[in-house]
């Protein structure tokens, strides 16, 4: 693991001032970040997880951000280094690769806030095709790079889930019934996802994580989206559908239709296009199956957590499981919402 970065050096790879006061770690982020205040101003300072194994995946991510502030949807300004190509400067002495952004004041969306509008837009120019006919944001690299993975849908064998289930009941977990009750819905639940996915038929580079921790509320500037890093091939109508339900859900768990209906028109108006799907929400429902199997792997200590968070986890598992039915009967009834005739 590399050391923390020296801010001395940050100034330096980056060409600002001197700083003014140490990193500064920035807690609910998945990767590592810093603020740093210098004499110019604050930054916020971010290095890649897992490298370099992830740096394949990283360099997709930078160039889909980069296309993406290109079309015109708003991110954070980066900041290039003073030497080599693109956003990463080395540090070196084991400090390891770090990107550097302008600092923005500001949050994620509160209730009152409706950005449906904004996103509908946001969504269709990441999901416009290239004009060398790639999917969009396919530029660099080709079409084959637009290839989506059922990994990013939470898709897993039932075995995987039988195990977890076994695991528990040899460790006495009270939560382990449950799961086991719910074995063969989620076998049916994933041949759905699995289905869904295979019918999308519309790949596409694009954010891959729009959520409303990921945009923040930069005072007069308005909505901008941060968190690239996991930015990659999806399926555009499955991912415009999630993120839609994601921003226009109400208190009750249901869309808000107003909300609803105004970020489809500005996705159509702006040229998106949602495609016939079996299961518009299939996103939806894979990442709540999925976060079923962290939880489980965290009580059970495969997935490394500290001890709060394995009891958290532990309490979450059969309640999850116990919701499942009701939730993805939900989500199934949801669907015809998100299609084009909407």
């Amino acid at each position: 693991m590399p050391i923390s970065p020296d801010p001395m050096a940050v100034c330096a790879a980056f060409g600002l001032p001197e700083h003014t006061g140490p990193l500064t770690p920035i807690a609910g982020s998945a990767e590592e970040t810093w603020r740093l205040d210098t004499a110019a101003g604050s930054f916020l300072v971010k290095r890649p997880a897992a490298q370099p194994r992830r740096l394949p995946d990283l360099a997709i991510a930078i160039s889909v951000e980069n296309r993406a502030a290109a079309a015109g949807v708003p991110v954070p300004r980066q900041l290039r280094p003073v030497t080599g190509r693109g956003p990463l400067a080395d540090l070196g002495d084991g400090h390891g690769l770090v990107r550097a952004y302008e600092w923005l004041e500001g949050g994620p969306p509160a209730d009152g806030d409706d950005v449906s509008a904004w996103l509908g837009t946001v969504l269709a120019i990441l999901h416009r095709p290239e004009p060398d006919g790639d999917g969009g944001g396919g530029g660099d690299g080709g079409g084959g790079e637009a290839e989506p993975s059922q990994d990013w849908y939470g898709v897993q064998p039932l075995a995987a889930w039988l195990e977890l289930v076994e695991r528990g009941e040899t460790g006495g977990h009270d939560w382990a019934p449950s799961l086991r009750k719910r074995l063969t819905l989620i076998g049916e639940l994933t041949d759905r996802v699995v289905a869904a996915f295979a019918a999308c038929g519309d790949p596409v580079l694009t954010h891959r994580d729009l959520l409303p921790r990921n945009v923040l509320m930069a005072g007069t500037t308005g909505p901008v989206l941060i968190d690239w890093d996991t930015a990659g091939p999806d399926c555009a109508t499955l991912e415009a559908a999630h993120a839609l339900f994601v921003f226009c859900e109400g208190p009750d768990g249901l869309p808000r239709r107003d909300r609803l209906s105004k970020g489809l028109a500005a996705y159509h108006e702006n040229g998106g296009i949602l495609r016939p799907s079996p299961f518009p929400l299939a996103r939806r429902l894979g990442l709540r199956l999925a976060l079923l199997a962290e939880r489980a792997r965290v009580a059970l200590g495969i997935q490394q957590a500290p001890e709060a968070a394995r009891a958290a986890a532990a309490a979450r598992v059969a309640r999850d499981a116990d919701a499942l039915p009701a939730s993805s009967d939900r989500l199934l009834s949801l669907s015809p919402l998100f299609t084009s005739g909407h």
